[in-house]
């Protein structure tokens, strides 16, 4: 699954961080980054959720890496919820991000959700 390493790189990320926010081990990301093993779908879908990209995107089905729920910035003007309700948390709002400042808050706020679902799942 060369694309979980392409979009661990874009984020600057090291395995061990990466790796820490899905709860497995190094060496298991290092397998699934090499092809040697390939991640059930629920850690597909977290994986999903962290890079704001789609699984179909991720296990090479296609190349557009937006998840089916958001739509192409040409397509509308509609900020994904994720963005809107931290947008709205940080300034009530009145956001004045940059790009590179969103995605960051975004690759956070994605980690926090899936921090919460395995919390959940470990409660019940």
């Amino acid at each position: 699954m060369e694309r979980i390493k392409e979009l661990r790189l874009k984020k600057n990320w090291k395995q061990s961080e990466l790796a820490h926010m899905l709860q497995i081990s190094q060496n298991t990301l290092s397998y699934w980054e090499q092809g040697k093993y390939q991640p059930d779908i629920e850690t597909l879908k977290k994986l999903a959720e962290i890079f704001l990209v789609s699984v179909d995107y991720l296990i090479g089905h296609t190349d557009n890496p937006a998840p089916a729920n958001i739509m192409e910035p040409e397509e509308s003007l509609v900020i994904p919820d994720i963005l809107k309700n931290v947008q709205i948390a940080a300034h009530g709002g009145d956001a004045d991000f940059t790009q590179d400042e969103i995605d960051k808050i975004a690759d956070f706020a994605a980690f926090v959700k899936s921090q919460k679902k395995n919390k959940a799942r470990q409660d019940d």
